[in-house]
């Protein structure tokens, strides 16, 4: 939809003609005419006129929270290659066997299975395979993996433009399982600390939460501190995201949890 259809679609929901709007400007008939016929285009004083009398923002004119979506950065195959061993070895350091074994078994086949294009941001939940007890260890895949990065079992969160893509990582690699959470069915994000600051102070790290529709999916991830302005960022500028994300300063994630349940909100 060009401007000039938004700026005459706007003005006849308000019920207002051409003549009405131009007197409330102190403009001519045919200037307001020629801004809804493209002919031409209205200066930035009347554009926050018409933003007071049509009653909407720039932003939902010009439709900038898709352009700053559109924007937004994601990780390359190479970063997300290097951060997710990062992640997983908790360290810098990578080889070509890890990069290869990831890029192979992994990321390609989440690309063949989800269509997954861009990732935004990614997360993991640490574990060892020794508290998999209902995911005994069987194929050769899985043993490969533990072998080359020291027995990890972790759970793996990908963060793209439509949703969650949730997978143990032993238990993908063995039977391709794993499950997306479209933003729709989430009924909040939110990041803060574990607990209330005025109750614990140790261990009390900063955290994300995610909490489905159905009550199917609840958890908490512990990120770093680096790591949460980017994210922050991400949750407030995707708009599938803005109207379900939290940002916590008075209390903690579990506090949260327990008033959103009781309905405090």
């Amino acid at each position: 939809m060009t401007l000039g259809s938004k700026l005459k679609n706007m003005r006849q929901a308000k019920n207002l003609s051409q003549s009405q709007v131009a007197e409330k400007l102190h403009l001519s008939r045919q200037t307001v005419s020629k801004w809804e016929l493209d002919k031409s285009i209205p200066d930035l004083e009347s554009l926050k006129m018409l933003a007071i009398l049509y009653d909407f923002s720039l932003d939902e004119l010009f439709n900038l929270a898709k352009v700053k979506e559109d924007n937004m950065t994601y990780l390359t195959e190479e970063a997300l290659l290097s951060l997710m061993i990062k992640k997983i070895s908790e360290k810098e350091t990578s080889s070509p066997e890890k990069i290869q074994f990831l890029l192979a078994n992994v990321i390609q086949p989440l690309k063949e299975k989800m269509q997954l294009e861009k990732v935004y941001y990614f997360a993991l939940q640490k574990q060892v395979s020794s508290i998999l007890i209902h995911e005994p260890v069987k194929t050769t895949l899985a043993k490969e993996y533990l072998q080359l990065f020291l027995d990890d079992a972790s759970d793996f969160y990908f963060f793209t433009g439509e949703g969650i893509i949730y997978c143990n990582i032993i238990s993908f690699l063995q039977e391709k399982s794993l499950t997306f959470y479209p933003y729709e069915r989430l009924k909040y994000l939110c990041v803060g600390r574990l607990y209330d600051k005025i109750s614990i102070k140790e261990h009390n790290s900063p955290a994300l939460g995610i909490y489905a529709n159905d009550r199917s999916f609840y958890n908490h991830l512990q990120i770093k501190n680096e790591d949460l302005t980017p994210l922050i960022y991400f949750f407030t500028h995707l708009q599938k995201t803005q109207d379900k994300f939290y940002l916590l300063e008075d209390f903690g994630l579990f506090t949260f949890h327990r008033k959103w349940e009781k309905k405090q909100f």
